[in-house]
C-alpha cells in the first residue's frame, strides 16, 4: 500500500453524483480500490421486501472488513441520512480507524431541481418513472437530517463531475 489505506464515503441526495464520482475516483486511486454501492447489491440479488434489510449489516460492514483486511481502499456510496446515517457512518468510521485506515466523508450537494432533473435523465438503477414525486423529496430531505458533523461538502450544481473527482483526489492525497 503505497499511499496508506483509505475509506471513503460519498453520500448526498439521489441525482447529486455519488455512483459516478465514486466509480471514477475509484478508477484514479493507485492502489487497489473497491467501490461499495447499495443499489448494486440489492439488484444483483433477487430480493423480497429490501426495506426489513439491514444492508449495512449484511453488506457494507462485511465488504468493508474484508478489503481492509487485504489492505484494500474502499469508497462507500450511500444516502446516508437521519440519526440512523450518522450511526452508520460513525460505525464505518470505527472500523477504518481500527484497521489505521485514514477516512473521509464526502456530502455531494445539488439542489432539489437538480436532482429531479438529473433523476430524470438518468440510465441506469432507477429508472425515471419508477421514482416519485413524493418519494425523491422524502429522500432529498432525508439526507441532510444527517447529524454527523465531520462532511467535506461538496456542491455539485456549480461544480463539473472533473473538478468534483479532483476536489476528491486532492483532499485524499491521490493529487
Amino acid at each position: 500500500m503505497k499511499r496508506g489505506l483509505k475509506v471513503v464515503i460519498i453520500r448526498g441526495p439521489p441525482g447529486s453524483g455519488k455512483s459516478t464520482i465514486s466509480k471514477e475516483v475509484g478508477k484514479m486511486l493507485k492502489d487497489p480500490v473497491i467501490v461499495l454501492n447499495k443499489d448494486a447489491f440489492i439488484n444483483g440479488l433477487v430480493t423480497f421486501n429490501t426495506e426489513k434489510i439491514d444492508q449495512d449489516k449484511i453488506f457494507t460492514i462485511p465488504m468493508l472488513e474484508s478489503a481492509l483486511k487485504e489492505k484494500i481502499n474502499v469508497i462507500i456510496d450511500g444516502i446516508y441520512g437521519g440519526d440512523k446515517g450518522a450511526d452508520k457512518i460513525i460505525r464505518v468510521e470505527k472500523y477504518a480507524k481500527k484497521n489505521n485506515a485514514k477516512f473521509y466523508v464526502f456530502n455531494l450537494n445539488c439542489s432539489l431541481k437538480t436532482s429531479f432533473k438529473r433523476i430524470d435523465t438518468r440510465k441506469g438503477h432507477i429508472v425515471p418513472g419508477e421514482f416519485k414525486k413524493e418519494e425523491r423529496i422524502k429522500w432529498y430531505n432525508y439526507v441532510y437530517e444527517n447529524k454527523y458533523k465531520k462532511l467535506i461538502q461538496i456542491d455539485t450544481e456549480n461544480l463539473s463531475q472533473e473538478q468534483t473527482i479532483n476536489f476528491i483526489l486532492k483532499r485524499i492525497g491521490e493529487k
